[in-house]
């Protein structure tokens, strides 16, 4: 079931990696990027946290780049990041419950923005998205099936416009652990910022099996060496990302 390369126009990237690993520090480097090309940038997370809400589709699509993460921000996604995903939701609410939520609202960014923005040929650079959903949920307390997942109207959704490359920023969890606790005002307790837990998602982005699954779905997997200086690594992503630009 692999994704028509013909479906849209633009380019979807995606990033994601174990808490700590540099996915910000990528986002960033690659969307200064695109911005000294003097392309338009608009930042949903920007919005989100200003509005409250989603933006009217056509202020959205007057840009070049569209800068996106799941979970969203607002409505579902706000839920999930005050309730869900904290230490005290833990045994409140199933391993299902919360990959049906992050589903839903996945469901929603991707008919209200990224889908319409790819027609048109936009660029979109997000940070996380399905990937995620496929590596932590099957582990979280309760469990649920990859497969399960997959069924999920958002997650299959999804899955149908999987991006054209998918960066994982790959990094010890020792590491990664280490520039959590370094960072000002983190102290949320999110119930996947735990070492264990961390090394444990490490194994399964690294894995055969992940990167199988994620090529089936039409992406192309790029392991990205987080501990690296920022520079070297945004600089490799770069380079990566002209072969998908110039081809």
């Amino acid at each position: 079931m692999s994704k028509s390369r013909n479906k849209y126009t633009g380019l979807f990237i995606m990033i994601d990696g174990i808490d700590g690993s540099g996915k910000s520090t990528i986002i960033a480097g690659v969307s200064e990027w695109f911005k000294k090309s003097n392309l338009k940038i608009f930042d949903l997370k920007d919005y989100w946290k200003k509005h409250k809400t989603y933006p009217e589709l056509h202020k959205v699509l007057e840009a070049d780049v569209i800068l996106s993460a799941e979970p969203t921000s607002v409505w579902v996604g706000e839920a999930i990041r005050q309730e869900l995903i904290h230490d005290s939701a833990a045994e409140k609410y199933s391993a299902e419950m919360t990959a049906q939520a992050f589903s839903i609202d996945r469901a929603v960014l991707y008919r209200r923005i990224l889908i319409p923005a790819l027609k048109m040929g936009k660029i979109i650079i997000q940070d996380r998205g399905v990937a995620t959903s496929l590596i932590y949920q099957p582990i979280q307390n309760g469990k649920i099936s990859i497969k399960k997942v997959i069924k999920f109207e958002g997650n299959s959704l999804a899955l149908s416009w999987s991006p054209d490359v998918l960066f994982i920023a790959d990094i010890k969890p020792e590491i990664a652990m280490a520039r959590l606790r370094k960072r000002v005002g983190k102290h949320d307790q999110m119930i996947f910022e735990k070492l264990a837990f961390q090394k444990k998602i490490h194994t399964r982005f690294k894995s055969q099996w992940f990167k199988f699954l994620i090529k089936k779905y039409g992406s192309d997997v790029c392991y990205l060496d987080a501990s690296k200086p920022p520079k070297e690594m945004v600089e490799e992503a770069i380079k990566t990302l002209k072969n998908y630009i110039y081809k």
